[in-house]
């Protein structure tokens, strides 16, 4: 079926089938800052999801060293940590109630030192299966971007993590709309998988509408129209049909891998178009609650990056996000 601006959608649905996934067992809720309560709405996703993944909640904050005062007046900064590591730990209290209140098995910890550093450190310790995190902004030529601290999280954490986008701090936190997006990449596909399985369970603890979409483009497309009149009749047209054909094949298969079939409540969208441009837009069209996509493992300097589609989309749209790595 032909959708304008150049769209095709595809029906499909899943079927209650075992599926081999990595199932949520732990998750760890970050405060990076602790300046009185933990984000409501990050404490009430995360009760939310640990009671219907029947997991295993730790809430921890993670603070700054407090430097060595010098001068020439001596100051205990021993004094000013044992205040703080206080109003942390009421902090720390109320987050463990809450999750008494709900039946779930919670633990909490104060831990000092750089709190990415630490925190990536603890996602690897504890072998965490999710982090939900408060996403942190800021503004930069009018535009909102994700905060450094966020991105290095990404980039980092072997776990899948969890942004919640910024709302009202009253607003209900509702998973109603999920989209995951994919390539078709024959390197990329246990990942694109896994990101598939995981909006699939996600979906179902949450009875939400789940989409996918994959973009596609025709490599070479800004020359090969301009030299349309040197090339032989209909070329443009029949190449651009092969693509589309082998791009909803090799998405089709991924759907099939991770138990998604034609029919009930999940929809896939093949788009023609520039990735992170068509996923922002089709974001902000469904009203996505939450967006899952997929980073790349990397060594060295290139850690430091994400993927071009993956960081510009992070950055740009305004639901919640959920980005995980091929090696969890």
């Amino acid at each position: 079926m032909f959708i304008p601006k150049k769209r095709i959608a595809i029906s499909i649905r899943y079927f209650g089938r075992n599926i081999a996934m990595q199932q949520i067992s732990e998750i760890l809720v970050p405060i990076i800052r602790a300046e009185a309560v933990c984000d409501p709405r990050q404490l009430s996703l995360s009760l939310q999801l640990a009671k219907t993944c029947n997991a295993h909640l730790t809430f921890m904050v993670f603070e700054e060293n407090i430097p060595q005062l010098v001068g020439p007046i001596p100051f205990d900064t021993s004094l000013l940590k044992k205040s703080r590591a206080q109003e942390c730990q009421v902090v720390l209290d109320a987050c463990l109630e809450q999750a008494e209140q709900e039946g779930l098995t919670a633990t909490a910890d104060l831990v000092w030192g750089n709190p990415i550093d630490c925190l990536i450190r603890e996602i690897q310790h504890r072998k965490v299966d999710l982090v939900v995190k408060s996403a942190e902004y800021h503004h930069f030529l009018g535009q909102r971007r994700l905060s450094g601290n966020d991105l290095n999280v990404l980039r980092l954490s072997v776990a899948p993590v969890l942004l919640l986008a910024e709302e009202q701090p009253d607003h209900p936190v509702t998973l109603k709309t999920l989209l995951v997006a994919v390539d078709t990449d024959p390197d990329n596909e246990l990942l694109n998988i896994r990101l598939l399985e995981l909006g699939r369970q996600l979906a179902e603890l949450q009875q939400a509408q789940l989409h996918a979409v994959h973009t596609w483009r025709l490599i070479g497309e800004d020359y090969m129209t301009r030299a349309r009149h040197h090339a032989p009749p209909n070329l443009h047209t029949q190449l651009e049909n092969v693509l589309k054909e082998d791009h909803m094949k090799r998405f089709q298969h991924l759907l099939s891998a991770a138990g998604l079939k034609h029919g009930e409540n999940v929809t896939a969208h093949l788009i023609r178009g520039r990735a992170s441009e068509e996923i922002c837009r089709l974001d902000e069209e469904l009203g996505v609650d939450l967006m899952i996509m997929g980073t790349h493992a990397r060594r060295g300097l290139e850690k430091f990056m994400i993927g071009n589609t993956a960081e510009n989309v992070a950055t740009s749209v305004k639901s919640s996000l959920l980005i995980a790595r091929p090696d969890h």
